[in-house]
């Protein structure tokens, strides 16, 4: 009788705490090895210009490779305009809150509104010689997968921003507001 109390009283839960602790941190070790949340810039486009803005959408496609979804908690990037290694800051861009399914692709467009003030040593510098020819996006991204937060930073030259950004049917556009030295606001 003793022996079946202890098997009972300490056996059984050691061995289900030991199991519990197997199963919980490999399912965390199996998800940070598999963590494989990818982003990737499709296409940076010049879209429209006016004589006090510009507008540059950034068409972005998102992959959760995870078996659980993902929630970008916050997408934030730099843009430039120039070529080679000379580049001139035109602005920020940024979008939150979108989740994606696991093992998803999620495809969106990212309008970011540009004081034209950025412009003026873009506009100096062609009327010196060399026109700017490629748009940069230099940026990060933070997601939420389960209960491990992932930071994955993401670049991408876009050699030919003038031309417009074709429709695809995946891409979610919304529009958003004019914020100020570049930066957007949903």
């Amino acid at each position: 009788m003793k022996k079946l109390f202890f098997f009972g009283l300490i056996v059984v839960p050691a061995l289900a705490t030991a199991l519990l602790w197997v199963l919980i941190t490999d399912g965390i070790s199996c998800l940070k090895d598999s963590s494989d949340v990818t982003v990737t810039v499709k296409k940076i486009t010049l879209s429209e210009v006016s004589f006090a803005t510009s507008t540059v959408e950034v068409s972005v496609q998102v992959e959760n490779d995870n078996v659980v979804g993902a929630t970008l908690e916050r997408i934030e990037y730099d843009i430039y305009l120039g070529s080679k290694d000379k580049w001139i800051w035109l602005g920020r861009g940024e979008r939150g809150a979108l989740d994606i399914g696991a093992s998803d692709v999620e495809d969106f467009l990212v309008t970011t509104i540009i004081d034209n003030s950025q412009l003026v040593d873009v506009i100096t510098g062609r009327i010196l010689g060399g026109e700017p020819t490629e748009m940069k996006v230099d940026g990060r991204a933070w997601f939420k997968v389960g209960t491990v937060s992932v930071e994955v930073e993401f670049d991408a030259k876009d050699i030919d921003p003038y031309k417009p950004l074709l429709e695809d049917e995946n891409i979610i556009t919304e529009p958003v507001e004019s914020g100020t030295e570049g930066e957007i606001s949903e």
